[in-house]
Protein backbone atom coordinates (compact mmCIF):
# COMPACT_ATOMS: atom_id res chain seq x y z
CA UNK A 1 0.00 0.00 0.00
CA UNK A 2 2.93 2.35 1.02
CA UNK A 3 4.50 1.84 -2.42
CA UNK A 4 1.15 2.85 -4.14
CA UNK A 5 1.02 5.78 -2.45
CA UNK A 6 4.58 6.75 -2.95
CA UNK A 7 4.19 5.50 -6.84
CA UNK A 8 1.12 8.15 -6.93
CA UNK A 9 3.19 10.65 -5.08
CA UNK A 10 6.08 10.63 -7.88
CA UNK A 11 3.47 10.96 -10.64
CA UNK A 12 2.11 14.11 -8.94
CA UNK A 13 5.24 15.57 -8.68
CA UNK A 14 6.45 14.88 -11.86
CA UNK A 15 3.39 15.80 -13.64
CA UNK A 16 3.68 19.55 -12.00
CA UNK A 17 6.87 19.36 -12.86
CA UNK A 18 6.05 18.56 -16.83
CA UNK A 19 3.37 21.28 -16.62
CA UNK A 20 5.92 24.25 -15.43
CA UNK A 21 7.75 22.86 -18.92
CA UNK A 22 4.42 23.30 -20.99
CA UNK A 23 3.00 26.04 -19.64
CA UNK A 24 6.23 28.10 -19.41
CA UNK A 25 6.18 31.52 -18.41
CA UNK A 26 5.52 34.59 -20.65
CA UNK A 27 8.92 35.82 -20.42
CA UNK A 28 10.94 33.08 -20.59
CA UNK A 29 9.10 31.94 -23.95
CA UNK A 30 9.97 35.45 -25.08
CA UNK A 31 13.37 35.32 -24.99
CA UNK A 32 12.64 31.71 -26.69
CA UNK A 33 11.73 33.30 -29.39
CA UNK A 34 13.59 36.04 -29.94
CA UNK A 35 16.78 33.59 -29.25
CA UNK A 36 15.29 31.62 -32.25
CA UNK A 37 14.86 34.16 -34.57
CA UNK A 38 18.02 35.61 -34.13
CA UNK A 39 19.63 32.29 -35.24
CA UNK A 40 17.37 31.75 -37.97
CA UNK A 41 18.33 35.35 -39.21
CA UNK A 42 21.35 34.70 -38.96
CA UNK A 43 21.37 31.58 -40.39
CA UNK A 44 18.67 32.02 -43.03
CA UNK A 45 21.05 32.27 -46.21
CA UNK A 46 22.43 29.09 -46.16
CA UNK A 47 18.99 27.02 -46.00
CA UNK A 48 17.47 29.10 -49.03
CA UNK A 49 17.39 26.89 -52.33
CA UNK A 50 18.74 24.01 -50.66
CA UNK A 51 17.45 20.30 -51.16
CA UNK A 52 14.83 19.68 -48.44
CA UNK A 53 16.85 17.40 -46.04
CA UNK A 54 19.33 20.01 -45.87
CA UNK A 55 16.71 22.16 -44.58
CA UNK A 56 15.08 19.65 -42.50
CA UNK A 57 18.48 19.32 -40.73
CA UNK A 58 18.82 22.69 -40.18
CA UNK A 59 15.09 22.84 -38.50
CA UNK A 60 16.14 19.86 -35.93
CA UNK A 61 19.09 21.73 -34.72
CA UNK A 62 17.25 24.82 -33.92
CA UNK A 63 14.13 23.51 -33.18
CA UNK A 64 16.18 20.60 -30.80
CA UNK A 65 18.44 23.37 -29.82
CA UNK A 66 16.08 25.55 -28.51
CA UNK A 67 13.71 23.03 -26.55
CA UNK A 68 16.61 21.81 -24.94
CA UNK A 69 17.84 25.23 -23.79
CA UNK A 70 14.02 26.53 -22.43
CA UNK A 71 14.74 22.69 -20.56
CA UNK A 72 18.36 23.39 -19.10
CA UNK A 73 16.82 27.45 -18.47
CA UNK A 74 13.83 25.53 -16.20
CA UNK A 75 16.08 23.28 -14.36
CA UNK A 76 18.54 26.05 -13.64
CA UNK A 77 15.54 28.44 -12.35
CA UNK A 78 13.84 25.72 -10.31
CA UNK A 79 17.53 24.02 -9.23
CA UNK A 80 17.05 20.68 -9.31
CA UNK A 81 16.46 18.35 -12.31
CA UNK A 82 13.74 17.88 -14.24
CA UNK A 83 12.64 14.69 -16.24
CA UNK A 84 13.51 15.95 -19.25
CA UNK A 85 11.36 12.59 -21.26
CA UNK A 86 8.27 15.40 -21.87
CA UNK A 87 11.06 17.82 -23.55
CA UNK A 88 12.17 14.81 -26.03
CA UNK A 89 8.58 13.99 -26.56
CA UNK A 90 7.81 17.23 -27.78
CA UNK A 91 11.30 17.63 -30.09
CA UNK A 92 10.94 14.23 -31.69
CA UNK A 93 7.24 15.03 -32.53
CA UNK A 94 7.85 18.78 -33.96
CA UNK A 95 10.83 17.43 -35.64
CA UNK A 96 8.50 14.39 -37.28
CA UNK A 97 6.20 16.69 -38.42
CA UNK A 98 7.85 19.28 -40.13
CA UNK A 99 7.90 17.42 -43.33
CA UNK A 100 4.54 16.76 -43.63
CA UNK A 101 3.36 20.78 -42.35
CA UNK A 102 6.04 22.31 -44.68
CA UNK A 103 4.41 20.73 -47.44
CA UNK A 104 0.43 21.70 -46.89
CA UNK A 105 1.91 25.17 -46.02
CA UNK A 106 3.81 25.67 -48.95
CA UNK A 107 1.31 24.89 -50.92
CA UNK A 108 -1.12 26.84 -49.49
CA UNK A 109 1.90 29.80 -50.04
CA UNK A 110 1.97 29.07 -53.79
CA UNK A 111 -1.66 29.08 -53.70
CA UNK A 112 -2.54 32.64 -52.18
CA UNK A 113 0.47 33.86 -54.40
CA UNK A 114 -0.89 32.18 -58.00
CA UNK A 115 -4.53 32.68 -56.73
CA UNK A 116 -4.33 36.60 -57.80
CA UNK A 117 -2.78 35.44 -61.33
CA UNK A 118 -4.97 33.04 -61.86
CA UNK A 119 -8.33 35.41 -61.66
CA UNK A 120 -6.77 37.98 -63.81
CA UNK A 121 -6.02 35.55 -67.10
CA UNK A 122 -9.45 34.18 -67.46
Amino acid sequence: MSRLRSSRAEAKSEMTEEKKIFFSSPPLAGVRVLVTRAVVLQTRRHFVGRSFPFVWAGFTLVAGGAMIGLWALHCLLELSFINPRNTVFRMVLTIAVFPAASFLLGRIQRALIDGPRLVRNR
